[in-house]
């Protein structure tokens, strides 16, 4: 296990997306999914977010890739299908 973090340049675009990101595994770990954990909250700067750092990065067996990436093809088949991507996303990638 390594440690990583997550910063952005104190430009209003880049500290959004890293907030977005940061809100995004809070709410996936809540789902106990296998997302990385985030140590010690976000880093702020003027009560706006800028960083994180990620304690732990989780291990996922083969068995558990083979079967998240069958889903995501499937995810993707359906919203190529449904002509919601334009080529920028295919199950054709997967």
């Amino acid at each position: 296990m390594f440690s990583i973090v997550k910063l952005a340049h104190l430009d209003y675009l880049l500290m959004a997306l890293i907030h977005h990101q940061y809100e995004l595994i809070k709410w996936l770990s809540k789902l106990a999914l296998p997302v990385p954990a985030i140590l010690k909250g976000s880093i702020h700067k003027n009560s706006k977010t800028y960083g994180f750092q990620i304690a732990e990065l989780h291990n996922i067996s083969h068995e558990e890739l083979r079967n998240l990436l069958a889903d995501d093809k499937e995810v993707f088949t359906d919203i190529y299908q449904a002509r919601h991507s334009h080529r920028d996303l295919s199950p054709v990638i997967l």
